[in-house]
């Protein structure tokens, strides 16, 4: 099925189209050294109480809580248990103490430990005996069984992202493999006869050395690096010249291997842009659905996606910003919700100075590039970047969040703004 619309839509029903073509991908299995920061499959829950036994928090002498009751005292220390040590059959008689050692297995008569700060030491002919000049309660620095965690209590939520804490948690119950979902596996191309990588002829990145007007390629490893970021397989395909026979061929090459296919360039009107009616084509072959759209926004108003097979396919603008802004507005939210994640939502902040701007006769909004910093107060401010065209890659570079400017004549400084929280916001 295909949906092409020639009139303007607007971002917020361009992004509820991408997620209608969101599937969640199936689980895999991994080992608890590889799951830190994967996204769990499902609820964990705790097999047993843990601590599984009574254990002593500090070193120092398991004694009878009862023996304090009229300090300053003596106990004989008859006994010595070590971490690991069994001591269900151990006997500690009233008058006497155990010298114990941090996680130490606590004996079933004892009921209080003192920690070794608190006692003299006293050795007398063969025997060691403690002085203590206090009385001590019961339960003193002994861990009970499921002080941390109950039986039936839930360790990792579904769909929480695994974190180090999680995987201790997860190891303290004896379990070595975690079902997370499965990390999407996505393509990325390149289209543009002008396009060349650092690879090809020379290798060299001398401008004098380009062919005459190339430009190198940095669309495709700007979204390999992004796909990466977004915890993604990202894989590097190939540059696809612009004709429609090339495209075709390279997409149907690698939709059984991949569940996103990325194409950047190729989607507007111009006589050598291909992209969008092959993605088209390859939907109707397929029994696919495919929208290309015109979304009322800037940069990025041409943008294709289609779900061709089994695969998501994206057809983003090409120039460098619109490709990266289209990818944090409308493919970051697909990938997240296939693997399990919620996307990124918008925040809200305060101008930091005027944000101006022109009224559009297409009544386009407009996504500006933005540095966020939080004032003296707390309050979060966005600053707008210098070079905001679509091809000035190195204002993206700053970027730490996209501001919502509305249409008409922009935002006065001050005033609540939406931002959606990208890259440098969160160090990347």
């Amino acid at each position: 099925m295909s949906n092409n619309s020639e009139s303007l839509i607007s971002f917020a029903k361009a992004r509820e189209t991408v997620l209608l073509l969101a599937q969640e991908l199936p689980y895999e299995k991994v080992g608890i050294f590889e799951a830190p920061g994967r996204i769990n499959y499902e609820e964990i829950k705790a097999t047993f109480d843990l601590p599984s036994f009574r254990n002593s928090s500090m070193d120092g002498y398991a004694i009878h809580s009862a023996d304090t009751a009229t300090p300053p005292y003596q106990l004989e220390v008859v006994a010595h248990i070590a971490a690991g040590d069994s001591v269900e059959n151990l006997v500690v008689p009233p008058g006497c103490a155990a010298r114990i050692f941090t996680g130490a297995m606590i004996p079933p008569d004892i009921d209080a430990v003192i920690n070794q700060e608190a006692v003299e030491q006293i050795k007398i002919d063969d025997k060691t005996f403690i002085s203590v000049a206090q009385k001590v309660d019961a339960g003193r620095f002994i861990r009970e069984p499921g002080s941390d965690m109950e039986r039936g209590e839930t360790i990792v939520q579904n769909k929480e992202c695994l974190s180090p804490s999680h995987i201790g948690l997860v190891a303290s119950f004896g379990i070595s493999q975690i079902k997370v979902f499965k990390k999407p596996t996505v393509g990325i191309f390149s289209t543009g006869s002008e396009l060349q990588t650092t690879n090809e002829g020379t290798g060299s990145n001398d401008v004098a050395l380009l062919g005459r007007g190339k430009i190198f390629d940095s669309n495709r490893p700007a979204l390999f690096a992004r796909v990466l970021l977004a915890s993604c397989n990202p894989k590097s395909l190939t540059r696809v010249n612009d004709s429609a026979d090339d495209i075709r061929r390279a997409i149907e090459l690698n939709l059984d291997d991949h569940d996103v296919l990325l194409l950047t360039g190729g989607v507007s009107v111009g006589d050598h842009d291909h992209v969008k009616n092959v993605i088209n084509e390859l939907a109707a072959k397929y029994d696919g659905i495919c929208h290309v759209m015109r979304i009322a926004m800037r940069p990025g108003k041409p943008f294709v996606c289609a779900r061709i097979k089994n695969t998501v396919v994206f057809g983003l603008a090409g120039n460098p910003v619109s490709a990266l802004v289209g990818f944090e507005l409308l493919v970051a939210p697909l990938l997240a919700k296939i693997s399990g994640q919620e996307p990124v939502e918008f925040i809200n902040a305060i101008t930091g100075e005027d944000f101006l701007r022109k009224p559009d006769s297409e009544g386009r909004i407009q996504f500006d590039r933005v540095e966020l910093k939080f004032s003296d107060e707390g309050q979060l401010k966005a600053f707008r970047l210098d070079k905001q065209q679509s091809h000035q890659l190195s204002g993206m570079s700053k970027a730490s969040g996209l501001a919502l400017i509305p249409n008409g004549f922009g935002i006065d400084e001050g005033y609540q703004v939406k931002v959606l929280p990208i890259g440098n916001f969160w160090g990347q």
